[in-house]
């Protein structure tokens, strides 16, 4: 029966604040993970955490090598970073429950990514948005996952191509695609980023891609744009970038 790791929210809480007080402790952790069962109908693949713990170290060289080193801003990090970490999850065998299950995302946050949120989130004060995921468009790790999960084309290998072209817009993924229903099509959502990266418009209160998002959500009433396949998705965002 396979099993894959989970920390309950409770624990999670104790942890980070001893994480952000005293630093992190990997002893402290392994006495809070909670294995959770899947049952004996579920695909039977088994949860490769070894695979993972080699992964995260390739990610931790490529962080800082150019985060530190080559001093790139940690919105360009996030973006290659995010093409890591779905690739990683998809290829540890990640069942679909623990993807949905908080406390596999709180299980990550605090025992294998803390050292990026450490680094991606400075203000101590708002760390618990990103161990707790439940805004999934704020929380660090499902943000990124998702970001990597819509830029990827099939076995695609990292980095992706549509994640080297959204370098400067977490914003725009946090607000205009995972915060609101274009984030549930797949080619809508890489035809935005697409066409971002040849011309960037405002993603704030009241700029221009924000009303565009606007009019996405009000085609929905007339539109299924879920099936909207590449081309259609393109032709539709260009000419609403036109207008």
């Amino acid at each position: 029966m396979s099993k894959y790791p989970s920390i309950s929210e409770d624990a999670a809480n104790e942890l980070m604040k001893l994480f952000i007080s005293d630093d992190f402790e990997e002893n402290l952790i392994n006495q809070h993970i909670e294995m959770v069962e899947l049952g004996d109908s579920d695909d039977n693949v088994a949860f490769n955490e070894e695979l993972l713990d080699t992964k995260i170290k390739e990610m931790k060289g490529f962080v800082k090598q150019h985060q530190k080193r080559d001093g790139w801003p940690i919105d360009k990090v996030e973006s290659y970073f995010a093409s890591y970490l779905f690739s990683a999850l998809r290829d540890c065998n990640v069942p679909i429950q623990a993807l949905s299950n908080h406390n596999f995302w709180r299980y990550l946050s605090l025992a294998k990514f803390w050292w990026f949120i450490e680094i991606r989130e400075p203000n101590t004060n708002i760390r618990h948005i990103h161990i707790h995921p439940k805004s999934p468009s704020k929380h660090l790790l499902v943000r990124c996952y998702n970001r990597g999960r819509l830029s990827s084309e099939e076995n695609e290998q990292p980095v992706f191509a549509l994640s080297q072209l959204a370098t400067d817009d977490t914003e725009m993924w946090q607000s205009q695609i995972l915060g609101v229903n274009t984030s549930y099509s797949t080619e809508i959502s890489k035809a935005i980023v697409r066409k971002q990266s040849e011309h960037r418009l405002g993603p704030g209160p009241g700029g221009a891609l924000r009303q565009i998002g606007k009019t996405i959500n009000r085609f929905r009433a007339n539109l299924y744009l879920y099936a909207f396949d590449a081309d259609q998705s393109k032709e539709l965002i260009d000419e609403l970038w036109e207008n």
